[in-house]
């Protein structure tokens, strides 16, 4: 019975899990085509609804390369070549948010020490900058000049075209005072440069652990006590 019993949380925890992820929209921040001159062999990527170490992400962009696909520090929403700090805002408004996911890569890159690119997350009462540093956390979306190296823990690759060019993502987990409140925003913070380094981010989502699955796992533990005793 208690084998049974066992079998079954561990479905239900399983079936709940995807229902926690939540994909964020930033498309009307958008202003990176896959078919322009800033992403090489861009019609090879991946767009729309995507799921990558099994996090689901809303990428942008259609089958039509033209359409836009990310946002890029590079350029102002003109299409214009932008200078100086660069920040993209993303609304979330998801209460509980415990981790969050980045697909971030760059065109150029630095190495550290130094961080040219931030991301904070905004709650109610709490806010948690993490510093991406080249070669740990972020590198150039293409794989031969620049940055090349991640840490494969945090930052781990998700795609790769087999043409010289990759995606990585990012997985942030989030200080506890989130499980209690609202996340508002995520905010991106660029300081690099024309040939230095500029961010492309091209989606974004957040991870709640449900209460269905907490209090099953709560449920488990009290049987075992009870078998315990």
């Amino acid at each position: 019975m208690n084998k049974l019993l066992g079998l079954a949380l561990a479905a239900g925890v399983c079936a709940s899990a995807h229902a926690q992820y939540t994909t964020l929209d930033f498309s009307s921040q958008f202003n990176i085509s896959r078919s322009g001159a800033l992403i090489a062999n861009g019609p090879t990527y991946p767009f729309g609804a995507q799921t990558f170490a099994g996090v689901p992400f809303a990428m942008g962009g259609t089958a039509n390369a033209g359409d836009l696909w990310a946002w890029g520090a590079l350029l102002n929403q003109d299409s214009s070549v932008a200078g100086g700090t660069r920040t993209l805002e993303i609304d979330v408004n998801v209460f509980g948010v415990r981790e969050a996911y980045t697909l971030i890569n760059t065109h150029w890159g630095q190495s550290g020490p130094n961080s040219y690119l931030s991301v904070t997350f905004i709650g109610d009462s709490t806010t948690e900058e993490f510093q991406l540093v080249g070669n740990t956390n972020i590198r150039d979306y293409n794989q031969f000049n620049w940055t090349n190296q991640i840490n494969n823990t945090t930052t781990v690759e998700v795609w790769n075209n087999g043409r010289g060019q990759r995606l990585d993502m990012q997985t942030f987990a989030l200080d506890e005072g989130f499980a209690t409140q609202t996340l508002r925003k995520i905010r991106i913070v660029d300081t690099g440069a024309w040939d230095f380094q500029r961010a492309i981010v091209a989606g974004a989502t957040v991870f709640v652990p449900s209460p269905g699955a907490a209090a099953l796992l709560g449920l488990a533990g009290l049987t075992a006590m009870r078998r315990r005793r």
